[in-house]
């Protein structure tokens, strides 16, 4: 076979061709290259075999019956797409039909071959989209494991450091301490150690220290038995005993009091708590997670955080950093939020949003963008791509004060590509009249249309 490194089963090659005598030498031709070909001829066939084959790559004639109109091939494609994504689809195309081949192309074809066409050009198509297939298989696996972690997003150097003291930490049994502003995803990260580790089948229980008042917090983590304090009615077990055998995360513990952070110390060096009124103490078997989004440093120095509370906690420190100082993980964060909360609504996003949210510092951080993106894509219009002034606007109030203007380059560029398309329009996708009209070669034409598809 001509083609190499490509997965390592033998391609499977589905021709969808309503001439049979074509659709038998495409076969013939392919299937001496090495490739396993199967053929159909008509959408009902060839819905059945894309469910019995799963092929890699399906060549597609667009004029199917039983109309023998395009928009039986466009409906089918369409169809493909949709449910087979990791299929890779080539339209065959004949004469005028230009302008549809170039609507499949918009929409996620791989290539597209006019008719009447060499049958070498054939297996130099299908060798490309197969590597154009396994590269991008590859790149999404590797992606995905470099830029996510449990739902943790970033593939910039800092979140890189991040993600292997998460492993570290979730392999061991040391105490964490999370430091970060807020916003910046400190309790995903507990979140996620906790379900790595091996605790993972046992309670998670989270309490913010800032939520209560400073009598009720000693309550809350140690319990109480019944008349100790004044409307303590019966007995109650704190959050310590409730997360045995399990992890307490103990979120904004900078502002602990330092009576209780003595507490909080003892409890961590002797594993034991005492109900408050009790006379005897309980084991407890806990692994504490802390964070808190204050200059831990500045309280240690000012006598606010007792310096032997903060050796206990930072078996292992993780210091997640804020979204302004790892902005090239803007793109991934936004293109994650977009997924997530467009349920179908806008097309896509257009390059020009991913400058403006780069441009804006983020005081928020990532929750900051998580909100902005829901905020814009409900103020978008069903249908259409999201774009820039919305972002812009959201975010200053002034639109022009952070969108770019295209360089003359770029002016160039979008020029000519809206003379191909104008042109293509005019003539209504014949390609030899929009070639002479442009004063293109055909072969010019058309691997400016690829670039075009490429840039879109």
């Amino acid at each position: 076979m001509i083609f190499e490194n490509v997965p390592e089963e033998r391609p499977s090659i589905l021709v969808v061709e309503d001439d049979v005598s074509l659709a038998e030498l495409i076969r013939s031709r392919l299937a001496s290259d090495g490739f396993d070909v199967h053929c159909a001829h008509e959408a009902t066939a060839t819905w059945q075999k894309l469910n019995e084959l799963l092929p890699h790559v399906v060549l597609l004639d667009l004029a199917l019956p039983p109309s023998r109109s395009t928009s039986e091939g466009l409906s089918l494609f369409e169809r493909i797409y949709e449910q087979f994504p990791h299929t890779k689809v080539v339209i065959m195309t004949g004469e005028g039909d230009l302008k549809t081949a170039l609507d499949c192309f918009e929409k996620g074809a791989a290539d597209f071959m006019e008719k009447p066409f060499e049958t070498n050009k054939i297996t130099l198509v299908v060798e490309r989209v197969l590597r154009q297939r396994a590269l991008e298989q590859a790149y999404l696996a590797q992606k995905t494991a470099k830029t996510r972690m449990s739902g943790i997003i970033g593939s910039s150097g800092a979140m890189q450091e991040v993600y292997g003291k998460i492993r570290m930490a979730a392999s061991s049994e040391v105490n964490v301490l999370l430091l970060g502003e807020t916003g910046t995803g400190k309790k995903l990260v507990a979140r996620t150690i906790h379900d790595l580790s091996d605790r993972k089948d046992q309670a998670l229980i989270e309490i913010n220290c800032a939520g209560l008042a400073e009598n009720l917090i000693e309550s809350e983590l140690f319990g109480h038995v019944r008349g100790a304090l004044s409307d303590a009615v019966q007995d109650k077990k704190g959050l310590f005993e409730a997360a045995d055998k399990g992890t307490l995360l103990l979120d904004e513990i900078g502002v602990l009091p330092l009576n209780l952070q003595a507490k909080l110390l003892h409890v961590l060096e002797d594993k034991q708590i005492r109900r408050v009124g009790a006379s005897e103490g309980v084991q407890v078997d806990v692994r504490i997670l802390a964070a808190t989004n204050m200059d831990v440093h500045a309280l240690l120095h000012s006598g606010h955080f007792r310096q032997d509370l903060y050796f206990r906690l930072k078996g292992i420190e993780i210091a997640i950093p804020p979204l302004r100082d790892r902005k090239g993980d803007i793109t991934l964060l936004a293109d994650f939020f977009f997924e997530l909360f467009n349920n179908g609504r806008l097309k896509w996003i257009a390059d020009e949003c991913y400058d403006i949210l780069r441009a804006y510092p983020w005081p928020g951080n990532v929750r900051e963008l998580m909100n902005v993106i829901k905020d814009v894509l409900m103020d978008a219009i069903p249908g259409t791509v999201l774009t820039g002034d919305l972002f812009a606007l959201k975010l200053t109030g002034k639109a022009e004060s952070i969108l770019k203007s295209p360089s003359p380059k770029e002016k160039v560029k979008a020029y000519e590509r809206e003379e191909i398309m104008d042109a293509v329009q005019l003539f209504n996708g014949r390609i030899e009249r929009v070639a002479r009209h442009l004063g293109m070669t055909r072969q010019g034409l058309w691997k400016k249309l690829r670039k075009i598809r490429m840039l879109s």
